[in-house]
């Protein structure tokens, strides 16, 4: 994996990651198929210095309005980096620190407490299901990505006006 690299789950595509626990690739998507599951990948070249983000596209197991969404939690090597609720199709921006990654071995996990299989509420799907993941992306947060207002450079030697 490179950093930068937009990752989308379809089928017959080579992904640069091993999946664990996680259902044959769909037309644009994957689910999880149990309380948690793994990515594990290398990368490829020089990790910067800094911090970046994980940009997820994701959704997970919805049943109306008896079962509305999940809690995900997602880790990064054994470190929790992100808990988010999930009840509708989003994109989730975790901030990370590139020292907690590693140019192999790298391991991503998401826990799904609440997973469960559609044939609860009625469906005939009996497959345990957590997450629905569309794409992932590891990038760098250049300055101007970050909130607004002025940047380090530019207020060094300001003096404050009353």
């Amino acid at each position: 994996m490179r950093l930068g690299q937009v990752v989308n789950f379809t089928q017959d595509v080579e992904l640069p990651f091993t999946l664990k626990n996680f259902w044959a690739c769909e037309t644009n998507f994957v689910w999880s198929t149990r309380k948690w599951c793994e990515l594990l990948f290398d990368f490829e070249g020089k990790l910067p210095d800094g911090s970046g983000e994980l940009s997820l596209d994701l959704d997970a197991f919805k049943a109306g309005d008896e079962f509305g969404g999940q809690t995900v939690f997602s880790y990064l090597n054994g470190l929790r980096i992100g808990s988010n609720y999930i009840d509708r199709r989003k994109t989730i921006l975790i901030p990370l620190e590139f020292r907690l990654l590693k140019i192999s071995g790298n391991m991503l996990v998401f826990d799904t407490p609440d997973a469960c299989a559609p044939s609860e509420f009625g469906s005939p799907d009996r497959r345990q299901l957590g997450i629905q993941l569309f794409s992932l992306c590891i990038r760098q947060v250049r300055l101007s990505d970050e909130a607004p207002g002025p940047k380090p450079k530019e207020a060094a030697g300001k003096e404050a006006r009353v």
